[in-house]
Formats: structure tokens, sequence, C-alpha cells
């Protein structure tokens, strides 16, 4: 029920303090992501950055990106191209080709 002379978007949701951001599409966009929860299933948890697809819905395409450790517990990906409505909470999964290297739970993004 607002007017904003344009289409809005949910961009954000804090439950907390119960407020909801509406934005226009661009902000949809996001370059990179915070994972946790982190269970690698190939590999072992990368000591270095990695070049890997990520996946962040089911029926979404992987994309080039750059795994970059932050911890034991986190990672930071750096998608190649900006990806569309990368949603805290959303799972996050890393391939090599075809072969699952592991995923975590998408903390936030950028």
């Amino acid at each position: 029920g607002i007017a904003l002379g344009y289409r809005a978007y949910i961009i954000k949701i804090d439950a907390e303090k119960n407020i909801i951001v509406a934005g226009k599409e661009k902000e949809l966009y996001s370059s990179n992501l915070i994972a946790k929860d982190l269970n690698f299933l190939s590999i072992d948890f990368p000591k270095r950055r990695l070049v890997v697809k990520t996946k962040i819905r089911y029926n979404h395409q992987e994309v080039k990106s750059l795994l970059i450790p932050i911890d034991k517990k986190r990672v930071r990906v750096e998608f190649e191209i900006p990806q569309r409505a990368v949603a805290p909470g959303q799972s996050a999964v890393f391939y090599d080709r075809d072969i699952v290297l592991g995923g975590g739970i998408i903390q936030k993004n950028d």
C-alpha cells in the first residue's frame, strides 16, 4: 500500500526490529556473501582461495566464484557476476565441475 513511483522489492527483513526494507530491483543483486555452518565433503576445509562454482538456490544456475576462507567457521564467496536475491538463511553449495565440494548457510550478503 505504498506508492514509490517504481516497483519495489523486499531487500531486507530484520525480524528482531520488526523492519522490512524495500528498494529497487538493482538492490537485490549481491557481489559476495559470507557462509557459515560449513560442511566440506570432497575436500578438507580450504586453507587458501579456490575458484569454484556456487549455487545459492535449488534451481539457481551455478556461477563462477572465488571461495576465500575467513576463519575455521566461515568463508567469503565473491561472485564473478553479481547474483540476484542472495538471502541469509539459504544454502550455498560449492562445486568443482560436477563434484560437490561442500556448502554452508548464507550468513550475510553485500
